[in-house]
């Protein structure tokens, strides 16, 4: 199954909390200079990327190519 294509925008600068995110989802390091990480995840990952988005840790950006 492919995943969604998303950007994720780090609102948080705790890199421990970065850190287990990447970890509990799989992301790549790797921050642009603007903050933001690509990556892609299936629907049951999206899910709980929104609760984070909600908790205000991240931010979900969705960007064509």
């Amino acid at each position: 199954m492919k995943g969604m294509r998303v950007t994720i925008y780090w609102a948080t600068k705790d890199g421990g909390l970065i850190d287990r995110i990447r970890q509990r989802f799989g992301i790549s390091s790797g921050i642009t200079i603007n903050g933001e990480t690509e990556t892609e995840v299936d629907s049951r990952q999206m899910d709980e990327l929104r609760e984070y988005e909600k908790q205000g840790f991240i931010q979900l950006r969705y960007k064509n190519k």
